[in-house]
């Protein structure tokens, strides 16, 4: 992505969210404020019904059901373990690569509980903040918007200059970026987390999995997704084994509490649906928590 472009896949997956909600009934993850987040294009597309099923058809019939299902389903897997964190008395949630999330939009009542930072590219929360506007007119007061490159800059640097607060426990949601990254600015970050989180704290976030432990659907999928971000100029960079990467986080601090490959998901978000939709064959999700001695 270039400096001062805004995530063209960003608005992408906006525009899935939007998609799914407007015209499925089978709803994994509940987006109304998506739409509202796009460029003119999209929502040119969405508002005519007879659209979505040409673009399902033709244009991204190679990767709707399984990138569609994947999108929607990190949004909802995050958000459920946030949920549960929330009972637990976390107070601060860091969405890492934010890009057009709606969680402020969507959950006002959770803003008297929790302080939510939401952490991306420059250009891309320059965008996101002008369409913001538009809709709200006043941002959040428990809304705060953290500009940081990940190549270039520390989450925790960017956070701790502002509002951000080392000493509560904080839930971090990490989900549709890792694989844009070098493995290196991945646990660099990590391990920034790491420095700045309180015990307890908890992160998830997904990967793309090593091509090895990939199944002839699930190299199909991810070949048809890695074409189809790279016409929108961004790069799959990294990817990993579950056992690695595990081991990995195990040694800068994290304890693993869940793993949930496309078999895990599946069972959790797409039983006995009337579409197409499924989880991702080449991405899994997990749910670490961290532990300081």
């Amino acid at each position: 992505m270039k400096d001062d472009t805004s995530s063209k896949t960003a608005e992408a997956a906006a525009a899935l969210r939007a998609l799914h909600y407007l015209y499925e009934t089978q709803h994994i993850f509940t987006d109304p404020f998506a739409i509202k987040l796009t460029n003119k294009k999209w929502k040119l597309i969405l508002s005519n019904r007879f659209f979505p099923q040409i673009l399902k058809t033709t244009v991204m019939k190679p990767i709707y059901n399984a990138v569609g299902g994947q999108i929607l389903s990190r949004g909802r897997y995050a958000e459920d373990k946030l949920e549960s964190s929330i009972k637990r008395g976390i107070k601060q949630y860091v969405i890492l690569g934010a890009g057009m999330d709606t969680f402020a939009l969507r959950s006002p009542n959770l803003l008297d509980k929790i302080k939510v930072f939401e952490i991306d590219h420059p250009a891309t929360q320059k965008t996101k903040k002008e369409k913001l506007l538009k809709i709200i007119r006043t941002l959040p007061e428990n809304l705060v918007f953290v500009p940081v490159n990940f190549e270039k800059q520390t989450v925790s640097d960017a956070l701790l200059n502002t509002s951000f607060d080392p000493k509560k426990p904080t839930f971090f949601s990490w989900m549709g970026t890792s694989y844009y990254l070098t493995e290196k600015s991945i646990f660099e970050t990590l391990s920034s987390l790491i420095n700045i989180a309180a015990n307890n704290s908890e992160i998830v976030f997904d990967y793309y999995m090593n091509d090895r432990l990939l199944t002839k659907e699930g190299l199909n999928e991810i070949n048809a997704t890695k074409a189809f971000v790279a016409k929108r100029g961004e790069v799959f960079l990294t990817s990993f084994d579950h056992q690695e990467l595990i081991q990995k986080v195990n040694k800068i601090g994290y304890t693993l509490a869940e793993l949930a490959p496309p078999e895990i998901i599946q069972k959790l978000y797409f039983l006995n649906r009337k579409d197409k939709l499924k989880a991702a064959q080449w991405c899994s999700m997990i749910h670490l928590k961290t532990r300081k001695n």
